[in-house]
């Protein structure tokens, strides 16, 4: 492995402790406070995290050589990993719009 693609996974690994650490202060603060901003932050920051593991894997196997079922590398992981991620963000984005609406006509 050479020393940028040790540094991206070290960063990526960063990222999935730093995202999970920011997740929990959300979600603690916002069940304290029955704050949906709070909470839809919390499912997103998860989301994040969940993203950053993706990631952290994605840059993982990016990084390894050519082979015989990939004769021009694994460097496409990466755009496929973005785009699951983008898929789950939409996820949560409708799951909160719902619970908004749900909320709204509830009282």
């Amino acid at each position: 492995m050479n020393d940028d693609n040790a540094r991206k996974e070290r960063a990526a690994l960063a990222s999935i402790f730093a995202s999970a650490g920011l997740t929990v202060a959300k979600l603690i603060a916002g069940l304290l406070t029955g704050s949906l901003g709070l909470l839809s932050e919390a499912g997103h920051g998860l989301l994040d995290t969940g993203a950053t593991t993706l990631t952290y894997f994605a840059v993982k196997e990016a990084s390894k050589p050519a082979d015989d079922e990939h004769p021009y590398g694994h460097g496409k992981i990466e755009a496929v990993a973005a785009l699951a991620e983008t898929g789950l963000l939409l996820v949560l984005a409708v799951v909160v719009v719902a619970i908004a609406i749900y909320k709204l006509f509830s009282g």
